[in-house]
C-alpha cells in the first residue's frame, strides 16, 4: 500500500506541553527508572512422573542423572491498592539419564552392558499467594473511555404544532474521550534451584541377566564313491559293461559357524542356583518412577521511578 506524502505548511504549529507531577520512591536527588525489588520468594513444588525407557531397552542400573531447570512462565497478578497478589509459575526440568542397558552375563563374575542416555522433560505448574510486598507495585492503571454527544433541534413533520421542535442528539457523528495506560509488568528472575528426588524402578525382574547365544560348528560326514565304465577290447573276448564303485573315501565338510536360535535363555548363575540355591541380586527394568521436590528461589521485580537520595 502506497502512502501519499503529507502536505506540509510553511509554518510549524506549536504544541502545548504541561508538566505532570512525578510519583517516585521517596528521595531528594535525581529521578531514575530502575528495577525495584517487590519480593523474594522460595517456592516448593512437588512433582511425580513415570519415565519409560525406549523399546527393547532393558536397564540394569542408573549411573547418573543431570538436571536443568527452565521457567516458561512467571506472572504476578495483583489488585491496585492491595498489598498482596498471586504468582503463577510453570516450566520443566530437563533430565539426562545415563544408564547401563541390555546386560549379558558371560560367567559368574562378569556382566557386560551398553552405556546409553535418555533425555526427558518433566513439566511442572503451580501458583502461590503473595501475602505482602516489600515494595508496593505501581499500578496497574485502568483504561477509560467516555462518550459525549451534542444536541440538535429540527422541525417536526405535519400534524404537530408549528411551535414545537424535535430535540435530540446528533446521530450523524460519534464523539468520545479515551485514555490508555501502558503499565510496567512485574517480572521474575530465577536465583536458585534446589532439587530433592528419588527414582526407583517399577517393573524390575531380579535375576533376568541373559547369557549370550553359544556358537556351534556343523560338521557333515559323508562317503563319496566314483562310478566308472570299462570299454570292451577289440578282441573277440568281449567283456560286458560293468560299474565299479571303488575308491571309497570319507570327507569332513565344516560349515560356517551359526548361532543357535533355539537356545533357551538362562538366568544369571543358573547352574549355581540349581546346585547351591543362591539368590541373585541383579535384575532389569524398563520403567522408572520419579518423585521430586523442586525448591525455586525467585525475585519479583518491577521497573519504577526512583528518586535517589
Amino acid at each position: 500500500m502506497e502512502i501519499e506524502p503529507r502536505i506540509r505548511s510553511a509554518a510549524i504549529n506549536e504544541c502545548i506541553a504541561d508538566e505532570v507531577p512525578v510519583v517516585a520512591t521517596s528521595g531528594s536527588g535525581t529521578i531514575v527508572k530502575v528495577p525495584v525489588l517487590l519480593q523474594k520468594l522460595t517456592i516448593q513444588i512437588p512433582t511425580h512422573a513415570t519415565i519409560e525407557f525406549p523399546e527393547d531397552e532393558h536397564v540394569l542400573e542408573i549411573k547418573d542423572i543431570k538436571k536443568r531447570v527452565f521457567l516458561t512462565q512467571c506472572k504476578v497478578l495483583h489488585e491496585p491498592g492491595k498489598n498482596e497478589g498471586t504468582l503463577f509459575m510453570s516450566g520443566y526440568v530437563r533430565k539426562n539419564i545415563h544408564y547401563a542397558s541390555n546386560p549379558i552375563s558371560c560367567n559368574r563374575n562378569e556382566i557386560q552392558t551398553k552405556d546409553k542416555s535418555l533425555t526427558v522433560n518433566i513439566p511442572f505448574e503451580c501458583y502461590t499467594t503473595i501475602e505482602s510486598f516489600l515494595t508496593q507495585p505501581v499500578g496497574p492503571f485502568f483504561n477509560t473511555r467516555k462518550e459525549f454527544n451534542f444536541k440538535i433541534s429540527a422541525q417536526l413533520p405535519s400534524g404537530y404544532p408549528e411551535k414545537d421542535e424535535l430535540l435530540s442528539d446528533d446521530l450523524s457523528q460519534f464523539s468520545q474521550q479515551s485514555t490508555e495506560f501502558f503499565n510496567e509488568l512485574p517480572f521474575c528472575e530465577l536465583v536458585k534451584a534446589e532439587i530433592l528426588e528419588i527414582d526407583q524402578s517399577l517393573n524390575r525382574k531380579p535375576g533376568k541377566i541373559i547369557k549370550p547365544f553359544p556358537e556351534k560348528k556343523i560338521i557333515l560326514e559323508c562317503t563319496c564313491t566314483a562310478k566308472e565304465e570299462m570299454r570292451p577290447k577289440k578282441k573277440k573276448n568281449r567283456r560286458k559293461k560293468s560299474s565299479l564303485f571303488d575308491d571309497r573315501f570319507t570327507v569332513h565338510i565344516e560349515l560356517p559357524k551359526e548361532r543357535v536360535g533355539k537356545t533357551k535363555k538362562e538366568c544369571l548363575h543358573c547352574k549355581e542356583k540349581n546346585k547351591k540355591k543362591e539368590t541373585s541380586f541383579e535384575g532389569i527394568f524398563t520403567e522408572m518412577s520419579e518423585k521430586m521436590i523442586l525448591n525455586l528461589t525467585v525475585t519479583l521485580l518491577q521497573k519504577q521511578l526512583v528518586q535517589l537520595s
